[in-house]
C-alpha cells in the first residue's frame, strides 16, 4: 500500500510537529529520520534529518544557503517535495507487527527496512533507464535525494509499521542544471517503487515465516478503530514497551493474543511448502558456511562439547556425595577400634 501526497514549501512547520517534536521516536515506535539518495553523499548530508537543512531543501536551498534550482522573479509557490507513504496492506505491518513474539517482529521489521531500501535503489536506477553497472560518477547520471523515517505506530497510536518518504522536487543531474520533476515522472517512478516494495517485502516474509500466516483482516480493521485497545487511556500518550502491551491485552479480549499468533506462525513454518523448504536449506548452508568459516563452531563439535560437558558435570557430583561420606566413615572406623 502506497500513497503519495505534493507538499508546498509552507507545510515545514506541520511536518515539524509530526516527525521532528520530540515524542515522535517514543510515542510513534520510530526512528530519527535518515538521508537516502546518492545526491545526500554529494550535498554533504549524513546522519540523523535535521530540521533546518529538511527546511532549506524544501525551498530549493542547500544547508549553506545555497540556492539548488534557478527560480524566475515571478513564479508561484512551486511543488516542492512529495510524502511516500510506504506500508505492507495485508496484516504483516498490523497483527503481526503488533502480536508475533519478538525475534519474529523484529525480523518483520527488518524485512521492511530492506524492501524500502531497495525501492530506493531500484527507484534512482529506473531513473537512469537500469544501467548494468550503477556508477554514482558516471557523465549524464541523475540522482535525488530523500529523507526517510521509520514508524511502527500511527499518530493516534494504532499499530501500523510504515515509512515515510520524502522526495524533494530536484533532479541532480551530472554536468547539467539542476530542474524540477514532472508529474509524469512522479507517477510513473512512485508506480515501480511500490512494485519492488511489495515483491521485495513478500519475499522477505516468506523466508521468515514461511507460507502466509493465516490472520483474520478484521483483527487490522479493529486495530485502526480502537486504537491502544483501552478508552479510558484516550488521553494518555503510551511509548515502547507499555504500548505493545495495550495492544496485545486488546488484541487478548478479541480472542488473538500473543500465544495464538505465535501457534499460527508455527503452523505456517510446519507447512510442506517450497518457501518452508527454501527457509530450511538456507539455514543448513549458514551452519555449514559457519563450520568452513570457523571450524571449531562446527555442529559435531558443538555436539561432542555438550556431551562432554554433560558427563563432566555428571561425574562431579557423583564425587561430592563420596567426599561427603568419607569422614563419617573414619570417625565410626575410629569407634571400632
Amino acid at each position: 500500500m502506497m500513497r503519495v501526497i505534493p507538499l508546498k514549501e509552507t507545510e515545514g512547520d506541520r511536518l515539524y510537529r509530526e516527525f521532528f517534536a520530540p515524542e515522535f521516536v517514543p510515542q510513534r515506535l520510530g526512528t530519527p529520520g535518515h538521508w537516502q539518495g546518492v545526491a545526500a553523499q554529494k550535498l554533504s548530508l549524513s546522519g540523523p534529518v535535521r530540521l533546518d537543512d529538511f527546511q532549506s531543501l524544501l525551498q530549493g536551498r542547500a544547508a549553506n544557503g545555497e540556492a539548488l534550482i534557478r527560480r524566475e522573479p515571478l513564479e508561484p509557490e512551486r511543488l516542492a517535495a512529495w510524502r511516500i507513504t510506504v506500508a505492507d496492506g495485508g496484516p504483516a505491518s498490523v497483527a503481526l507487527w503488533a502480536l508475533a513474539p519478538g525475534p519474529y517482529g523484529a525480523r518483520v521489521r527488518r524485512a521492511h527496512n530492506h524492501a524500502v531500501h531497495a525501492a530506493i535503489t531500484e527507484f534512482e536506477r529506473e531513473l537512469n533507464n537500469r544501467p548494468w553497472f550503477d556508477n554514482p560518477d558516471a557523465p549524464g547520471r541523475k540522482s535525488v535525494v530523500f529523507a526517510e523515517f521509520q514508524a511502527g505506530a500511527t499518530r493516534q497510536q494504532a499499530p501500523r509499521l510504515h515509512t515515510n518518504l520524502f522526495l524533494f522536487n530536484l533532479l541532480f543531474q551530472k554536468r547539467v542544471e539542476t530542474r524540477s520533476f514532472t508529474a509524469e515522472e512522479v507517477t510513473r517512478q512512485c508506480s515501480r517503487l511500490e512494485a519492488v516494495y511489495t515483491k521485495r517485502f513478500t519475499q522477505e516474509l516468506s523466508r521468515i515465516l514461511g507460507a502466509r500466516v493465516q490472520v483474520p483482516a478484521e483483527l487490522c480493521v479493529r486495530f485502526q478503530a480502537h486504537p491502544r485497545g483501552s478508552s479510558d487511556r484516550a488521553g494518555e500518550r503510551l511509548e515502547g514497551r507499555q504500548l505493545f502491551a495495550a495492544w496485545r491485552q486488546q488484541a487478548q479480549a478479541w480472542g488473538w493474543g500473543p500465544e495464538r499468533v505465535g501457534e499460527a506462525i508455527a503452523e505456517a513454518r510446519s507447512r510442506p511448502t517450497w518457501a518452508n523448504w527454501n527457509q530450511d536449506g538456507r539455514k543448513l548452508l549458514r551452519v555449514h558456511a559457519l563450520w568452513l568459516r570457523r571450524p571449531e563452531h562446527s555442529p559435531q563439535r558443538v555436539l561432542f562439547a555438550m556431551v562432554r560437558g554433560c558427563e563432566a558435570r555428571r561425574s562431579q557430583s557423583a564425587q561430592q556425595p563420596a567426599q561427603h561420606s568419607t569422614p563419617q566413615q573414619s570417625q565410626s572406623h575410629s569407634r571400632s577400634q
